[in-house]
């Protein structure tokens, strides 16, 4: 039984809507938010708390066909439903575009249609299911047949087959009976080998025998400030990447002489003038670093939002798909909520409820510690009293490696060595840095992979025992389909073991090595597409100033180039 049948226009419009029960909460306007206005139409359903929505698009008449259904419900007749409320919605919808007067009949005399179509495919999905259950008589044999064991494979057909009770395998050809020996006697079985017990220290964790960190020398903290501060005059630059690719009128790519050989258009798009456009788009897209799973959403979902628009007769396929291919590439990187560190420092400070702690986590050798130094040196560069606490107390030399990143920036560094519990240090820090009046706590943790369970328990038990302002994911660049399995997998972990009903997931994403990859900017896109968080920050050179802010229209420029 469906809860609810929406009918509304791209304008936001209800022309039509059948609720049988209450429906709580508003998930057609979680669908509209967060399926048609990203780019995720190309998706087949939605699931917003106890109920799932599967939709249909009519892009012709500018319309979106809905259904609404508990999730815990296996409804079989759901995409023929919306297939036949669209034909016949669609029909009478035409016949009064001129006559805006007539909307309100319309929907009055679509509620008996909609009855008849409803009873109509659930009678047939009936049908479908009792022929399915049904067994005819004559495969009663064959039903016995598979009881039946063919001892020998290579006699010839028609002889006889020997039936074994059901359950019963023969034993197999060429083998003794093992309570059985050779001449018929009986024989006892031979005596199981005995197990070796495996060494339980061999599966632990290697253990580190210090258990306080070991002092930096003031000579190797002026050496590692001489490679990583900034040398000469300081600008502020942090709103830009680089700049727009070049366009080179020289030559052109394969996907540009593609859309110049595509003719104009002027009827109706189908599916098969998209699908050479989308296919290349999508080889296009790929080549950048873009999951392919992501990629082919994307295409889908601009397909599913071109089918039935027409064009007029001066306008190419190719630039429509282009063009759209872009604004959904820009509106899955534009920010759905603006972070704004600064300025939430600030409410912070100004409602007592100091200091603003950001978590950073992320799986190994990302460069979490270094990202978190350029990010406290940009805080200090912005006079923000800034302490750092020194979580990682799984890996040998995380604490040295940010003290020396502490006295290069001349900020204090909270740590309680190694083999401690992160959650008590960040806890302890924090209530350090509240008593000292910090505005700012960033806290480093251990890098763990996306399945290792115990150090992601340990991550959700810190989160849940300290609250953080903020959860910022550190990612490279460089990966590519492997970029959805990790940021998937982490939120997943986050939300499994954590305690709580709405438990903290994470809220922005730090890019790290962005300079290293040239136009491959694919995993941009495919960490918020899977998030739908925004990129805060990104990497793009080894000193404390190489950090920028993501330009949207600039990645978009680079992946479509």
């Amino acid at each position: 039984m469906i809860d609810n049948f929406t009918i509304l226009h791209k304008g936001g419009r209800v022309l039509w809507q059948r609720s049988p029960v209450k429906v709580r909460g508003n998930p057609i306007n979680q669908l509209v938010k967060s399926v048609l206005l990203e780019e995720r139409s190309g998706e087949t359903s939605f699931t917003h708390e106890a109920y799932k929505l599967h939709w249909l698009l009519a892009n012709d008449l500018g319309l979106v066909f809905v259904v609404v259904y508990q999730k815990i419900l296996q409804l079989l007749y759901i995409d023929e439903l919306l297939q036949s409320v669209k034909s016949a919605f669609c029909a009478g919808y035409k016949a009064v575009l001129s006559q805006p007067d007539q909307l309100r009949q319309l929907a009055e005399q679509f509620d008996l249609q909609f009855d008849k179509i409803l009873a109509k495919v659930e009678l047939q999905v009936q049908k479908r299911t009792d022929l399915s259950h049904s067994i005819p008589v004559g495969h009663q044999h064959d039903a016995d047949e598979a009881n039946t064991v063919d001892d020998d494979p290579g006699r010839e057909q028609g002889s006889t087959k020997k039936k074994f009770p059901k359950g019963i395998r023969p034993a197999a050809r060429g083998r003794a009976d093992p309570q059985v020996g050779p001449s018929g006697s009986s024989a006892k079985p031979s005596a199981k080998p005995k197990r070796v017990k495996q060494d339980s220290e061999s599966w632990k964790e290697p253990k580190i025998d210090t258990s306080s960190s070991v002092e930096v020398s003031t000579a190797e903290a002026k050496r590692f400030g001489a490679e990583y501060l900034p040398q000469g005059e300081v600008k502020d630059n942090y709103e830009e990447i680089w700049e727009k690719p070049a366009a080179d009128t020289s030559s052109k790519s394969g996907l540009a002489k593609l859309f110049d050989r595509l003719p104009f258009t002027s009827s109706a798009l189908t599916a098969s003038d998209l699908e050479p456009l989308l296919s290349a788009t999508r080889e296009r897209l790929v080549s950048k670093n873009v999951a392919n799973d992501i990629a082919d959403k994307l295409c889908e979902s601009v397909a599913g939002n071109l089918v039935g628009t027409s064009v007029s007769g001066f306008q190419r396929t190719s630039t429509l798909v282009k063009e759209a291919m872009e604004s959904a590439l820009v509106r899955i990187l534009t920010p759905k909520r603006e972070i704004n560190i600064l300025r939430d420092i600030a409410a912070c400070k100004q409602a007592g409820k100091g200091p603003y702690v950001i978590v950073f986590c992320g799986v190994n050798g990302v460069g979490k510690s270094t990202n978190l130094a350029k990010i406290a040196y940009w805080l200090s560069h912005n006079n923000q009293k800034v302490m750092l606490t020194a979580c990682d107390t799984f890996r040998s030399g995380a604490v040295e490696q940010l003290r020396v990143h502490a006295q290069c920036l001349n900020v204090p560094l909270f740590e309680r060595g190694y083999n401690k519990d992160a959650a008590s240090i960040a806890a302890e820090g924090i209530s350090f840095a509240r008593k000292e009046k910090f505005d700012v706590v960033l806290v480093d943790t251990a890098g763990r992979m996306q399945d290792n369970e115990p150090l992601m328990r340990s991550l959700v038990k810190l989160i849940n025992m300290n609250q953080p302002n903020l959860i910022l994911f550190v990612g490279e660049a460089l990966v590519g389909n492997d970029a959805v399995d990790q940021v998937s997998k982490f939120n997943q972990s986050l939300r499994d073991l954590a305690d709580k009903e709405i438990p903290r997931l994470i809220d922005g994403i730090v890019l790290t090595k962005f300079d290293t990859i040239d136009d491959k900017v694919g995993a941009a896109i495919s960490m918020v597409y899977t998030t739908g968080q925004p990129i805060v920050f990104v990497g793009v050179g080894q000193t404390y100033t190489d950090l920028r802010k993501l330009n949207a229209s600039v990645v978009v420029d680079h992946l479509m180039q």
